[in-house]
């Protein structure tokens, strides 16, 4: 499982390299599979206010750091800033999905 995660994130396989908070990592940032969760139930919670800009980060969690919490806010490459909406870590990598509020 280690390898799986190693090449999931790895930026010479499916991961780009983005500045997050300032810090620049591998990761994936992906809107396709936001959509897939959003279909089978598992979307945003949308009670709290609408998002036009939505997406779903992976990010190695040796990389990130400490688990984000869900309401804290992430910055993505100095442009957009997003609250976090919830975080799952699976298998050492962080699945956070985020969306930026209508202006």
């Amino acid at each position: 499982m280690a390898e799986d995660t190693a090449i999931f994130v790895n930026a010479e396989e499916f991961a780009d390299t983005h500045t997050i908070n300032g810090v620049s990592m591998p990761c994936l940032i992906d809107g396709n599979e936001l959509l897939e969760r959003q279909k089978g139930g598992g979307g945003m919670d949308r009670k709290d206010g609408l998002f036009s800009d939505e997406i779903l980060l992976f990010v190695k969690a040796s990389d990130f750091g400490g688990k984000p919490k869900r309401g804290g806010t992430i910055n993505v490459d100095g442009v957009r800033t997003y609250r976090i909406k919830n975080v799952t870590d699976e298998d050492g990598i962080y699945s956070i999905t985020m969306g930026a509020p209508q202006v």
